[in-house]
């Protein structure tokens, strides 16, 4: 069984490296191993090491042996060890197993039928991997059956940030090597040409530079302005004080424009609700707005996170009352989600970034604008 095993997978490569040179040399740039471990049923990749299990792989013919290949390759050449996050292990490998099927079908690759049929569904063609996984999300499965319809398993990076960082900064060396190849034997893929610009170009998501925006505005420190009273009166030392500045009050200003549709408010109280739980502030206020600031308003601790936005008014839209509110309760933060068509006031005390739902050329009196897209 051994050695049927390694000739067929071993043709199997063979096949990848003639029909499909630019994902056969990303396979040879990391060790693959076969094992055998009841834990790990069919295969994976940490970004570093790809594993075939063998009972696994011995059920499968060489046609199929070179798409699960092809698409370990996938999984490694798309980052998706180092992008999950927060997300729900087994809601993102479906997503993800959706995206690296519809590519290999693109492909000209077969996918196995019968039991080893993968995932596949054509509305999700064109949408990234973190807009399927927030459409899977809408309806989830129970989690001990998360797994179900998969044809691999996926695990994330492995080690210290540091060493997931490095892993991921040769993974994306990889691909930018065996696309210099198949671009001088004139054969490279049509979707990696997108890719590769990704790695060389790389443009920051909205809701990374929110993240990165919040995180710098929580931290802990010591500062010698506040006496130490406690170390004062034990030691009869002057002492600082450990100083915490966080996020404090965040205040997120709803416009109620009709081109915000329902998909738009549920993918950015998604990914404001994940950025919350990491940088934990006080207290977050959401106020709905057109011209006026609505009565209908909602608070969240971080326990009663996730946010939920909605509809409640409508009509013209102006930010001057909005801004004035966040003034008065104090907010540390503001963020306006809005299509940006609107009367603006001269000033706000309080820091603002413009989640901008239109790729607007308004200039805004203050604040930063970041354009927010429905992914």
């Amino acid at each position: 069984m051994t050695e049927r095993l390694e000739v067929t997978f071993s043709k199997a490569v063979i096949k990848l490296t003639l029909d499909h040179p630019f994902l056969a040399q990303i396979y040879y740039g990391v060790p693959n191993e076969v094992v055998d471990d009841p834990a790990m049923p069919t295969a994976c990749t940490t970004g570093r090491k790809r594993m075939y299990n063998r009972e696994f792989m011995n059920d499968l013919n060489r046609e199929e042996q070179m798409y699960l290949v092809a698409h370990e390759v996938m999984h490694d050449m798309l980052e998706h060890p180092f992008r999950r996050g927060n997300r729900r292990h087994g809601v993102w490998n479906q997503a993800i197993d959706y995206k690296v099927n519809q590519l290999l079908d693109e492909s000209g690759l077969t996918m196995p039928t019968g039991k080893h049929e993968g995932l596949r569904d054509k509305k999700f063609d064109g949408m990234t991997e973190e807009a399927i996984y927030d459409e899977l999300m809408k309806d989830p499965p129970p989690e001990d059956g998360e797994n179900s319809g998969q044809f691999d398993q996926h695990m994330d990076a492995e080690g210290t940030p540091e060493e997931i960082q490095q892993a991921r900064q040769e993974a994306q060396a990889r691909v930018l090597q065996a696309a210099a190849t198949a671009k001088q034997m004139g054969n490279l893929p049509a979707y990696a040409k997108g890719l590769v610009e990704g790695i060389l170009c790389p443009k920051e998501k909205w809701y990374e530079y929110l993240r990165r925006f919040f995180s710098a505005r929580s931290w802990s420190d010591y500062t010698h302005t506040i006496i130490n009273r406690r170390e004062l009166l034990r030691t009869n030392v002057i002492a600082p004080t450990l100083y915490s500045e966080t996020l404090g009050h965040v205040v997120i200003g709803v416009d109620q424009s009709g081109s915000i549709n329902d998909a738009m408010l549920q993918a950015f109280a998604t990914h404001v609700s994940d950025i919350l739980q990491d940088t934990r502030p006080e207290l977050c206020t959401v106020l709905y707005f057109d011209t006026q600031v609505s009565e209908e308003r909602e608070e969240y601790t971080v326990n009663d996170l996730p946010i939920q936005l909605r509809r409640v008014c409508g009509g013209g839209t102006s930010f001057v009352d909005v801004c004035a509110e966040a003034e008065k309760l104090g907010a540390d933060v503001l963020l306006v989600l809005t299509d940006m068509y609107g009367t603006f006031p001269e000033q706000c005390s309080v820091p603002t970034i413009w989640c901008s739902t239109e790729k607007s050329e308004t200039t805004v009196p203050f604040g930063e604008v970041v354009h927010v897209e429905c992914e």
